[in-house]
């Protein structure tokens, strides 16, 4: 099956913009995010809302899924400060 690349980081982008509008509708401050560029964070978005952060991986397509090595680095960004 052929992947139309250019599709695929559409839809990818769509969905980060989508959350980031829905978490800054939520009263949440949005302190990083990588408007679908590469990055060397285990993340996409960084929000923050009252004195919690959260780290936030979007997934979207057909089988959206998480790295175990990723899913391991979220964990320990999520045990320390930010």
């Amino acid at each position: 099956m052929l992947i139309d690349r250019n599709k695929m980081i559409k839809d990818f982008k769509q969905a980060e913009e989508i959350a980031v509008n829905w978490l800054r509708d939520k009263g949440y401050k949005i302190l990083y995010w990588h408007k679908g560029r590469a990055s060397n964070k285990p993340y996409d978005i960084l929000a923050e809302k009252g004195k919690l952060r959260w780290i936030i991986e979007v997934k979207s397509g057909k089988n959206p899924s998480i790295s175990l090595d990723n899913f391991d680095k979220l964990l320990e960004l999520s045990l320390i400060h930010i």
